[in-house]
């Protein structure tokens, strides 16, 4: 009896030591894989100081992206009017924040994409100068690339509250980009590990 037991309790200990073992070996290859990721983003950027930009990771590229419905518009930095004039309940403070968080498309260096989202496009950038004027930044940049008028209210209510939350487990909106279309809201990356 004691011998069935001792064997039994041995291979759940060894079952458990390798599925222990398993999710260790996928993490460590899952952060070596990202840590690649993220040093060949870092020699893009490096490459276009240097003056030889790739064309993928050119930000004036993105902002004359064709949308959604194929077309491509530029804009004054407004939202586009629509039917429901869902932007025009809006306070003038509530659009006087958001000129002081306007955030130069310049500044902005695409580092890699890291999918596509309800809105469109989110990538990691370096944006220089963001917080302060001689520091360069890793930020999430996200963009909107839909004509889809409940996808602009959404967007612009999840900008609103990010920019009214502070709260150290939230992520800070940093900036905005809105003269010309895809507009783009930059907020803080946190490397998950």
């Amino acid at each position: 009896m004691t011998k069935t037991v001792t064997v039994t309790l041995s291979a759940a200990a060894m079952y458990m030591g390798l599925v222990i073992g398993l999710m260790v070996f996928c993490r460590m290859r899952r952060a070596k894989k990202k840590a690649r990721l993220l040093a060949e983003a870092t020699a893009e950027v490096a490459k276009s100081e240097n003056g030889t930009l790739p064309n993928d990771t050119e930000m004036n590229a993105l902002s004359t992206k064709p949308l959604k419905d194929g077309s491509t518009t530029k804009s004054d930095g407004e939202a586009q009017s629509h039917s429901s004039g869902s932007h025009s309940h809006y306070s003038k403070r509530s659009r006087a924040s958001y000129d002081k968080a306007h955030f130069p498309r310049q500044e902005l260096q695409t580092m890699m994409l890291l999918g596509h989202g309800e809105y469109g496009e989110v990538f990691l950038a370096k944006a220089k100068g963001i917080i302060d004027a001689e520091t360069e930044m890793v930020v999430m940049v996200k963009a909107l690339q839909t004509r889809d008028e409940n996808a602009h209210f959404e967007y612009k209510r999840e900008m609103d509250m990010l920019n009214k939350l502070r709260h150290e487990n939230i992520t800070k909106l940093l900036g905005i980009c809105r003269e010309t279309e895809p507009f783009l809201f930059i907020t803080e990356y946190s490397d998950w590990v």
